[in-house]
């Protein structure tokens, strides 16, 4: 890399002001890192890949933010009530968003909708709206991806259903 490409200090720090403003956990943050632009830092990135970066975290943002969703810590939760009731359900989060988007990225899908066929497939979903919907997605699409990479720790072998990974 040229050291006119290299990135500057301050799109860094737009980068990490933007991860911390989603609330995006180190391991989904250095998954997209590598996923995106084969990189383990945000330094190892060009600054046309760190404006990129930026951009994408930006436009997650909006996106929750046109939906009127709220980030985890803003959700109304008090000491007195200690869980949430049971017929309280919340918006779809940043942070399973994000999730969402890296699993999506990391999986191989036979067709350029691969995910929406799917979502609507084994969901009956055209969109995630709440924050249980997108649990149960990332933790399908977490069984995917491991199925489709034959990993050692993997305890189940793809071949026994068929292989075929639900795409």
């Amino acid at each position: 890399m040229n050291a006119e490409d290299r990135i500057e200090k301050k799109t860094v720090k737009a980068i990490h002001a933007a991860k911390s403003h989603l609330l995006l956990p180190e391991i989904v943050y250095r998954g997209v890192l590598k996923k995106r632009y084969e990189a383990h830092t945000s330094k190892d990135l060009s600054e046309a890949q760190g404006k990129d970066l930026v951009r994408y975290f930006n436009d997650i943002k909006s996106r929750s933010n046109r939906a009127g969703l709220t980030c985890s810590l803003c959700m109304p939760r008090t000491k007195e009530t200690g869980t949430i009731p049971g017929d309280t359900v919340f918006p779809v989060s940043p942070e399973q968003l994000i999730i969402i988007e890296a699993l999506k990225e990391a999986i191989e899908w036979q067709h350029q909708d691969g995910f929406s066929r799917w979502l609507l497939k084994y969901f009956a979903l055209t969109e995630i709206e709440y924050s249980p919907q997108a649990s149960v997605v990332i933790n399908a699409l977490k069984k995917l991806l491991k199925s489709q990479h034959h990993c050692s720790s993997c305890t189940r072998s793809p071949e026994k259903n068929g292989g075929k990974n639900g795409r």
